[in-house]
């Protein structure tokens, strides 16, 4: 059986994320998502509840299809979500050590798609 998650919600365990805005392309966003804590689909339950789900996220209310003005339709055939940087700590040393990876091909050809400028997708602080 398959249990969303939900935010708000009597008995929703405590979770929380920071997000800004990285870019805009139409009435699609790049946002860069921070966990703080690490609940089950934390960062797609919180997109959803402050009115932005995920493209492609049908599941907790995000779109599969965009139409642009100009009528042509964008697709996304998963959720739009991408691990650009993960930090842990060095169980030798407990010192922190990051991980980037870039966004796979699909992800950065729908940005493009949707109008974004390709230079959003560059990792940043």
């Amino acid at each position: 059986e398959r249990r969303l998650r939900a935010a708000g919600v009597a008995g929703a365990k405590p979770a929380e994320s920071g997000y800004r805005v990285a870019a805009r392309a139409g009435d699609a966003a790049l946002l860069v998502l921070a966990p703080r804590t690490g609940r089950t689909h934390q960062l797609r339950v919180h997109a959803a509840r402050a009115g932005a789900p995920l493209l492609g996220d049908v599941a907790y209310g995000g779109v599969r299809r965009m139409v642009q003005a100009s009528g042509r339709v964008v697709t996304a055939r998963r959720v739009m979500l991408h691990c650009a940087a993960l930090t842990l700590p060095d169980p030798g040393t407990g010192e922190e050590r990051r991980f980037e990876a870039e966004p796979p091909e699909d992800f950065g050809t729908l940005w493009k798609s949707l109008g974004g400028a390709p230079d959003a997708l560059a990792l940043r602080e």
